[in-house]
């Protein structure tokens, strides 16, 4: 089977043999999480953007955004249905979007 992004196989992988989401969002996120500090409900991901907008460059949010969305794309092309996988993908891709809306100076993302 020819997977559209196979770069994030192998999170994706790990996460099928742990079902450890914190672990398949750190594979996301450009720096290590913790389970102290991952983001769990919606309204904490805003405040958790500024971690990754003052680490790292733009270039660097682009970059696991397009990993973020290639993961999205294997998920769909694997008919994988599992919940923790999906919330983990979001809350990642909603960090990392906030993050590179912060470091635009664009602080209300539509």
């Amino acid at each position: 089977m020819v997977l559209p992004h196979p770069q994030s196989f192998a999170a994706i992988h790990e996460y099928l043999y742990t079902n450890d989401a914190v672990a398949f969002a750190a594979r996301i996120m450009p720096y290590p999480l913790s389970r102290a500090t991952a983001p769990y409900a919606s309204h904490e991901y805003a405040t958790w953007a500024g971690g990754p907008a003052a680490m790292y460059h733009q270039q660097v949010l682009i970059e696991r955004l397009t990993f973020a969305a290639g993961a999205y794309a294997n998920i769909c092309a694997l008919g994988i249905h599992d919940d923790g996988i999906w919330h983990a993908l979001q809350a990642s891709w909603t960090v990392l979007y906030e993050a590179l809306c912060v470091t635009q100076h664009a602080y209300t993302c539509a």
